[in-house]
């Protein structure tokens, strides 16, 4: 289980001859390509999402709004080849935001949202996903007006849109090595008065998306300046779903 976090990690860094340490949950190495994929998004172990290439171009447009893929074809041969989601970024950065008016010893009372687990203790399918998908739906509906804006102050719309166009200007084409986190944490921070403005209350993801999150509300919801008084819990790996197929083993560590 690493959900390429770390094997992107070793290969910005060029550390290409490392033992990584892996939990198996499943061990599905006998099926197709087809089989393959097909069960590791019905497990909700892979997201099904994803932007397509525009027309005439090799490359999707990053600010373009998600849509059901063929993972079959979708997702490179290479950790190299991924490319990177800006909205998947600020999901994560926005949870992270520390704010100097947060009691000693809980900076982050006033983050984005709180990521908690499900009722068994697992963690809840593309949490970050479903967030990134709300704020980059935001940016397509823009800061022209209340009446099509998600936000509460269009004032405070327009700084991230400046911010964030600004950023991206800054690091086209640009390596992720060259690209510095500060930049984006204050543009994350931009986006805290839209994780708890009343559009996101009330925000329900397209059903379109598909399970597990099509026709879902945003979990994790704080409102205004209401305090987030305890930590994001660090919730339980996933297991692997009981099939009536003979591939399915008990969860064992492995190092490759």
């Amino acid at each position: 289980v690493d959900s390429h976090h770390t094997a992107s990690a070793l290969e910005c860094s060029g550390h290409h001859e490392v033992s990584v340490t892996l939990k198996k949950i499943c061990d599905w190495s006998s099926m197709s390509s087809g089989e393959f994929h097909d069960r590791m998004t019905k497990s909700n172990f892979m997201d099904g999402t994803g932007r397509v290439a525009g027309y005439g171009s090799s490359s999707s447009d990053p600010n373009a709004l998600p849509t059901q893929v063929d993972v079959t074809t979708a997702i490179p041969e290479t950790i190299r080849d991924l490319k990177d989601d800006p909205w998947r970024s600020f999901g994560a950065l926005v949870r992270k935001v520390k704010d100097d008016n947060c009691p000693p010893g809980n900076n982050k009372c006033l983050r984005g949202y709180y990521r908690g687990c499900q009722d068994d203790g697992s963690m809840t399918p593309f949490y970050e996903f479903r967030w990134a998908y709300f704020m980059n739906d935001a940016f397509q509906k823009g800061c022209l007006s209340k009446e099509t804006s998600y936000w509460d102050n269009l004032s405070e719309c327009k700084k991230f849109e400046i911010a964030y166009k600004a950023l991206m200007d800054k690091n086209v084409g640009s390596t992720i090595q060259d690209q510095h986190l500060k930049d984006w944490k204050k543009a994350a921070t931009l986006l805290v008065p839209l994780c708890r403005g009343k559009k996101a209350q009330q925000y329900v993801l397209p059903e379109a998306l598909g399970s597990p999150m099509g026709g879902q509300k945003l979990p994790g919801c704080r409102k205004g300046k209401e305090h987030i008084t305890e930590e994001d819990p660090k919730c339980a790996a996933p297991k692997c779903p009981a099939w009536s197929t003979s591939t399915s083993v008990s969860p064992t560590s492995s190092s490759y």
